[in-house]
Order: C-alpha cells, then structure tokens, then sequence
C-alpha cells in the first residue's frame, strides 16, 4: 500500500510481545530513538523476511527471494528509485546488477507484481535470472586478460590468492594456468588451450573466449576494478555478519561497542582496498 502510494517506508523490528507505547515505557524514549536511527529499508526488511523464509543457498530458493523483491521493487513509481533498490539487492546478494534490472523489467512487462504471489516451479524456469555475481563477472574478467596477454597472470597473483577466485569453474582454469607457468617459467594461450582436456571446463573457457574484451577497453582499469572488487568481498561479508550482530545485541540491550568498533575496523579495510592503496604498497 506504502509502495502504491509513492511513500518511503522505514521498518523497526520491536520485542515480542512489545508495541511502540509498551516499549518506551519499558526501555525509555531514548532507546526507542537509538532503534528509529537503525531502521531497516523496507527492501533490507523483505530481505531479512526472505531469506528466513527460503534457502538462499539454493539456486531455486536464491530465485524466489530475488523474484519476491523485485514485485515489491515494480511498484515503486520513481525510476531513481527503483534502481537504488536493485542496487541494494545487487550489492547484498552480490549478483550482477544488470541482470537483476533485466529480471526486473521482465516483471513490469508482464503485470505480474502481487507481492504475495510465489512462482511455481514452472513459472521459475521461464523466468529464471542469470546466476553470474559481480564476483564471477570479475573473475571471468581477469581470465579473459590472461587469456588475451598471458603477461597478467603473475600480475595477478602478485595480489590475489587462488583461493580468492571462488567460482569453482574458474578456479580450476587458473589452477591449470598456473601450474603450467609454474612448470615452464613462462605460458602462452596455446599451452593453455592444450592442457583442458575437461568438456565442461572447454566450453566455459570457450565461452569466455567468445566474449573478447573491446578494443576501447582501459585493461589497466579493469585489472584494478577486478582486484578491489575481488579483495573487498571478505570484508563485506564480515561487515554484513557484524552489522547483524549490532542489531541482535541492540535488541538484547547488551553492549555493542566490541561490535561496532570491529564493524568500523572493516570499513576501514575496505576504505583502504578502494583506496587501491595495496597496489601502491607492492611496488
């Protein structure tokens, strides 16, 4: 109704077993301003709602959670709006932002919004979104810059660690890759080519293949964007997992400073990593 009505919607999750008036008289005005300050959006409320709900683990479960937001999101009349949303969908579930837009117009084309409508298996086939992240986007990237100069690869792993590659397809491609140049001193596109003998991982190799980087494409950048990105996502996950506990221990009224202070450590590292200062620090 909220969303129908063009209103921004901010959501406190109180007690059980409290309301507003019970909890200012039980804990006081001030504690119920510091939970007003923490308010969920409403898109982070469904999230946190969801995935309860359904196993984002799952491809099935990640699909119904990802298509139950976007009905939500289909109702919001402001354009600027909408893709602030995905946006916050995207980072959270770290999927790709365009396919959650693309997914999103399907939607909206379709007149299918009822928030409270789950798809049937059937229904989830038709519509099912890619499953490529961000991460797997970056990863796919730095291996379409090896396989275009092979001169990356030492590059790379000057920052990286295989271990931080962690789609399992790409992972073993640069598995491969590196115990060539490992055993030899040197690699080129050719001796990686020959040494795949996997169906699966050729035709994920020829897919990226198929995929060649633009000619206008700033390689130095990419490089750069796919190493923050790559560096960054463990700090995420751990500045998610802390926000979470800030708010548990809100709840509980215990004290968050141990929290917030590790919290504010993360965004500290992740600062640093946008900062590109590990780049400077290795030469």
């Amino acid at each position: 109704i909220f969303l129908d009505e063009d209103m921004d919607v901010k959501i406190i999750t109180l007690p059980v077993g409290t309301d507003p008036d019970s909890y200012i008289r039980d804990f006081g005005a001030e504690k119920f301003r510091e939970l007003l300050k923490h308010a969920n959006s409403l898109i982070q409320f469904k999230i946190n709602t969801l995935i309860q709900r359904y196993d984002r683990a799952t491809s099935q479960g990640l699909t119904t959670i990802i298509n139950e937001l976007l009905r939500s999101i289909a109702r919001i009349k402001n354009n600027i709006k909408q893709n602030i949303a995905v946006k916050e969908i995207a980072e959270y579930f770290g999927l790709d932002e365009r396919a959650i837009l693309h997914q999103l117009e399907n939607i909206k084309h379709t007149g299918r919004i009822q928030s409270n409508t789950v798809q049937t298996k059937d229904e989830l086939k038709k519509s099912n979104i890619p499953t490529k992240t961000k991460y797997d986007l970056a990863e796919e990237d730095l291996l379409r810059l090896v396989l275009e100069d092979t001169n990356w690869l030492p590059k790379i792993f000057q920052y990286l660690q295989l271990d931080d590659i962690r789609n399992k397809d790409y992972n073993q491609l640069f598995s491969i890759i590196l115990k060539i140049y490992k055993q030899n001193n040197h690699i080129n596109r050719s001796h990686i080519l020959e040494s795949i003998t996997d169906p699966e991982l050729s035709s994920k190799i020829a897919s990226v293949l198929s995929e060649n980087l633009d000619v206008s494409t700033d390689r130095i950048k990419l490089f750069e964007d796919c190493l923050v990105l790559l560096k960054k996502r463990k700090f995420e996950i751990k500045l998610h997992n802390l926000a979470q506990e800030i708010k548990l221990a809100q709840q509980k009224e215990i004290d968050t400073s141990p929290y917030i202070q590790k919290y504010n450590q993360c965004r500290n590292e992740i600062k640093q990593i946008e900062s590109k200062a590990f780049l400077h620090d290795s030469n």
